[in-house]
């Protein structure tokens, strides 16, 4: 076979456009400190007769993709040095053994075992963004309701702006993944088994925002599975829990709210009307009915409404709260 070095800076093939067919993001101009692009060495096999050799490299003749032997998870892990990247408790070299052998189910230990390591407590490491590709490979190989968990973990990856040994922007480094997974994601939401199962369909709606670069929401969509948000009052900073559920629609500064025994003061919510919302409230509302999904519709009018501060009794957009508290 021709041998293609891996390293798009020194690669004459790859300047020539053959390397960017068998691996879309080394069209990418130079190193890139700590990711996976630093890491790859070697070279990558072609089987003779599957793609053309430009004669020259400014030719630029490109191989027909359709001919490339196809791409598996397993075979993109295989294609990075881990022991040179990191994860939350130290070098990689777990992780491609972790990634090959995990399953759909969410209750594999595998997953909470990978969600330590790349995705701690929400913060990412360089291991986080290599392991992009082959998550992209896993939810691309399994069904519309098996890829939740890849899908679920790429979004937290890409979403999380806590970055303690980096500035890698995902959605510029591996854009090209980010793409798929967008699609993906749409195909999951698909799933008419989501009628009954909201919290499912909020956690893919809110992984679709990661990946589209919603900033925040991306992360903080899942609150309406909890139904609740905890904000402080942007008057006299009081820390007011915001209540849409089935306890009620209220703000109240008690956290145990949920107790019958409660006394806390509880001011009702002022939800918007429908035909006030704009932008991605406007979307994310039209979006939920024609999905079937009323109820979280009606919560999304109370999320993007105003509320009253249990302590103070100011008037405050929920919203920004939510912006300011974790954007």
């Amino acid at each position: 076979p021709y041998e293609v070095p891996k390293d798009p800076v020194t690669s004459g093939n790859a300047e020539a456009g053959v390397f960017a067919y068998v691996q879309p993001d080394a069209t990418r101009s130079g190193r890139m400190s700590g990711s996976v692009d630093e890491a790859w060495t070697g070279s990558w096999a072609i089987a003779a007769g599957h793609c053309r050799i430009p004669e020259a490299a400014g030719s630029r003749a490109l191989p027909d993709r359709r001919s490339i032997v196809p791409r598996s998870a397993a075979w993109i892990i295989g294609m990075t040095d881990w022991s040179r990247l990191h994860h939350a408790y130290g070098t990689a070299e777990d992780v491609p053994v972790l990634l090959d052998a995990v399953g759909p189910d969410a209750r594999d230990p595998d997953w909470n075992k990978l969600w330590s390591r790349l995705c701690h407590q929400g913060t990412v490491y360089s291991a986080s963004y290599a392991a992009l590709p082959a998550l992209t490979e896993m939810a691309r190989q399994w069904s519309a309701v098996d890829r939740r968990m890849p899908l679920y973990l790429a979004g937290s990856i890409v979403a999380s702006t806590d970055q303690p040994y980096g500035d890698e922007d995902p959605q510029v480094t591996y854009a090209s993944q980010i793409s798929d997974l967008v699609q993906l994601t749409e195909e999951a939401l698909q799933d008419p088994g989501l009628a009954d199962d909201p919290t499912n369909y909020i956690d893919l709606l809110g992984t679709l925002l990661s990946f589209e670069g919603v900033e925040v929401w991306g992360e903080q969509f899942d609150g309406l599975n909890d139904e609740e948000y905890e904000v402080p009052c942007p008057s006299c900073s009081a820390q007011n829990f915001i209540v849409f559920g089935k306890y009620g629609f209220f703000s109240t500064t008690d956290s145990m709210y949920m107790e019958p025994t409660t006394r806390a003061r509880q001011v009702p919510l002022r939800p918007q009307a429908p035909a006030a919302l704009e932008g991605p409230a406007q979307r994310l509302y039209s979006r939920a009915l024609a999905d079937g999904q009323p109820d979280i519709a009606r919560k999304l009018t109370y999320v993007f409404g105003n509320a009253q501060c249990a302590e103070c009794d100011a008037i405050f957009c929920v919203e920004d709260a939510v912006v300011a508290q974790w954007g």
